[in-house]
């Protein structure tokens, strides 16, 4: 699938689907994708780089949605896939450096509309909030504990009704969940445990471990094949990472994996040759002064993509 394909990296700097950290300040998520260009990782995977703007973070409530920035959300979702479909079209394989998780709509946008079906969601959290599961009128929602459930059509039309796409983003049926950690939680059911009754595929983190991660991944790939896909997206939330290997991320926790489990788990789907795009999330160099966890965080995107895209 990859022969005579290109990567191409795309920086999605926003912070936009985040509530406003401890100190009332906007995220520094969206700071990630320039220093991930600057540590040379471009240069070391051979890719070519197209640059989204850093969008305005609003810190009130936007009008006409219950959804923290959600007007900027959809008109940056909406210029990102435009620019991932037109990667696609280029026949380049898209690497989308984020930001939060809410770029998940608009890799999964401009997906859809090049003709892929299908997500894998590697993170240590469902990301299922949607209001059927919370009280929308107690706070302001925010995407990147949602994205997976916007994805498959939960939540308000302003992020599940977008130009020419018929239905969801992805139906649950295509959708796998990977590497929720507190599953096993008794509060978990009166979160978004509500997930487990979707026909969504989930493998909680413990299961992963447990399972290994190579078997795992195959497994996953088999699903995929069964389903008919083949041109499926792949996001990595790096709070999957254990947070005594990275904290520097919106919601750490443990058990996660470490830095080359998810080089692993990367390497064994890529080479699968099933998937059409990635994107990575979450990174927050604000959380990182010494910028100590950047340099493993690249390593992790280099090796993974070196493995079926050589130099």
């Amino acid at each position: 699938m990859y022969k005579n394909k290109s990567i191409e990296i795309i920086l999605a700097p926003s912070s936009l689907g985040l509530r406003p950290n401890e100190h009332g300040l906007e995220p520094g998520t969206w700071k990630a994708p320039a220093l991930f260009l600057e540590s040379g990782l471009a240069e070391r995977i051979n890719a070519k780089v197209v640059k989204l703007d850093h969008p305005s973070y609003d810190f009130d409530a936007q009008f006409g949605t219950k959804i923290r920035n959600g007007l900027s959300i959809r008109e940056f979702s909406l210029r990102l896939a435009n620019v991932v479909d037109n990667s696609l079209k280029s026949d380049s394989f898209p690497v989308v450096l984020g930001g939060d998780c809410s770029i998940l709509l608009g890799c999964l946008l401009g997906t859809r509309r090049w003709g892929g079906k299908g997500l894998v969601h590697i993170d240590g959290h469902c990301d299922y909030f949607h209001p059927g599961n919370y009280d929308v009128t107690s706070r302001l929602g925010t995407v990147a504990g949602m994205d997976l459930a916007l994805a498959t059509g939960k939540g308000e039309l302003l992020l599940t009704n977008w130009p020419g796409i018929r239905g969801a983003l992805v139906e649950e049926g295509d959708a796998f969940q990977i590497g929720e950690r507190n599953a096993e939680h008794p509060e978990f059911p009166a979160t978004y445990g509500d997930i487990a009754s979707s026909s969504i595929s989930l493998i909680t983190i413990q299961q992963l471990l447990t399972q290994g991660l190579e078997t795992t991944a195959k497994d996953i790939c088999k699903k995929i094949t069964s389903r008919g896909l083949k041109n499926v997206w792949l996001h990595v939330d790096f709070d999957i990472l254990d947070q005594i290997h990275l904290p520097a991320v919106d919601s750490p926790g443990s058990p996660g994996l470490d830095f080359k489990g998810l080089e692993i788990m990367l390497t064994e789907l890529l080479q699968s040759g099933l998937f059409t795009g990635i994107d990575f999330t979450i990174y927050d160099p604000d959380l990182d002064p010494e910028k100590k966890y950047l340099p493993q965080l690249s390593h992790v995107v280099e090796k993974s993509l070196l493995s079926v895209f050589k130099n």
